[in-house]
């Protein structure tokens, strides 16, 4: 009974796990406006051949928006169409992307501020359509 027991707690640990999406976040410094913190979110998470949704938020050391007038995003190792990030709230950045298979994937986003810029690389896992 206790094995049982042991088995089924096993199972809704691992289940609620591989139902959580995984914490991106990354510091770089972007002249003109010090470190900034960049947190990626991508639904499906985790990102499955073809087209994503990504989400980008930026902030200072205070946790205030980061503003910026350009936000890319590519996916590597092979150079591939990326993709222009829009501001939809201050320090938000949204746009959609697309993997073209599964495997390890990094994804290169800049952020350009005036003449500054800031580049963060996310390390991505991108699975099949199941």
């Amino acid at each position: 009974m206790i094995g049982l027991g042991l088995v089924a707690f096993g199972a809704v640990a691992l289940f609620r796990a591989a139902g959580q999406a995984p914490v991106r976040r990354l510091q770089a410094d972007l002249p003109g406006a010090g470190v900034v913190t960049a947190t990626l979110s991508l639904e499906p998470d985790p990102p499955r051949i073809g087209q994503i949704q990504m989400r980008l938020r930026l902030v200072d050391p205070v946790g205030a928006p980061v503003r910026a007038d350009l936000v890319t995003a590519t996916p590597r190792p092979r150079k591939l169409p990326g993709a222009i990030l829009t501001e939809s709230a201050p320090g938000i950045y949204e746009g959609t992307l697309s993997f073209p298979s599964v495997g390890d994937w990094e994804l290169e986003v800049e952020v350009q501020r005036g003449s500054g810029l800031a580049v963060f690389r996310f390390a991505v896992k991108a699975v099949p359509y199941i």
